[in-house]
């Protein structure tokens, strides 16, 4: 019995043309910005003191999350990125901008607070399962003041920018106001929007090119009208997904790609993310070489006569 399977959405040389195009372009990415920090280790015996595992740190690593991983992503596709967020004046706030530095990512927009902790999620990972999660936020909404500040920031990247990425994590800077204001700054330049929501703002993000909920919250609010079958060859760790196809689909309109063209290149990048421990970038490099690949498996498949 033959089975049916659809080829990729993109033929190859417009894949090529797409990511060629994508390089250059200046996107503005705001939004949540987080600092993912990975204590590895072995676990080998329980707590005498509770039912739990004893983790022995064998490695510490940190890496961009939220906006900051989205911001890490465009930079990857060969995109420049201006980020746009908030940070406390704190150790996590210093580590994640010494990661931005890393990335090649100008923090010149970052507005920071003294006393409002960085947003961090702390995994313990012990064999390659993770124990536990720690998190450190302030979730509360920016007053006025910083709100302000913030949407000054937007304002002035967004000069000389091909798009508009917002990652919100719920963490207190993607108030409406400053949703209203950033959306409305992009709209009257005519850029695309793409908008990565929860569910607190669902509602606020209207004139967005690109609204990219997860299928949960899509559900419940609205009900789902298009599905495009993801590609992941082998899932390891789903953290950051998210995050790369906003980058890819922003960076792809950008470019000039129509919105189901973007969002195939966003299955194909989240199809490699995801196959990778932690937060992680997606070049087009491996792109490609995933688009290869399912070329092949097609071509194999209709040679036997399975499709």
């Amino acid at each position: 019995m033959k089975r049916s399977s659809s080829p990729p959405a993109l033929a190859r040389d417009r894949l090529l043309q797409l990511t060629e195009a994508m390089r250059g372009r200046r996107i503005v990415v705001a939004g949540d910005l987080i600092l993912d920090r990975y204590l590895i280790g072995d676990a080998d015996r329980l707590s005498p003191e509770a039912p739990v595992p004893v983790v022995t740190v064998r490695e510490r690593r940190e890496a961009l999350g939220g906006a900051a991983n989205v911001a890490a992503n465009v930079q990857a596709i060969g995109a420049d990125c201006v980020l746009v967020g908030v940070v406390g004046d704190d150790a996590h706030g210093r580590a994640l901008r010494q990661e931005l530095v890393t990335h090649q990512i100008d923090d010149r927009h970052l507005v920071t607070v003294p006393d409002r902790p960085t947003t961090s999620k702390t995994r313990v990972l012990a064999r390659g399962q993770q124990v536990v999660r720690l998190d450190d936020e302030e979730s509360g909404p920016l007053d006025e003041a910083l709100a302000a500040n913030l949407i000054a920031g937007v304002e002035q990247a967004l000069a000389g920018a091909d798009a508009l990425l917002l990652e919100d994590y719920n963490k207190g800077v993607l108030t409406e106001p400053v949703i209203t204001a950033t959306v409305a700054a992009a709209a009257k330049r005519g850029l695309p929007i793409i908008v990565d929501p929860k569910f607190r703002h669902f509602f606020a993000y209207g004139g967005a090119t690109v609204f990219k909920p997860n299928r949960g919250e899509l559900e419940s609010a609205l009900g789902a009208s298009s599905h495009i079958p993801s590609i992941a060859r082998e899932v390891f760790d789903v953290s950051g997904a998210g995050d790369t196809v906003t980058a890819w689909v922003g960076t792809a309109l950008a470019a000039g790609a129509g919105v189901r063209e973007a969002a195939s290149l966003g299955n194909f990048a989240a199809g490699i993310e995801v196959g990778k421990v932690g937060v992680a970038t997606v070049s087009p490099r491996e792109v490609m070489a995933l688009h290869e690949e399912r070329f092949d498996q097609l071509g194999k498949l209709r040679r036997e006569g399975l499709i």
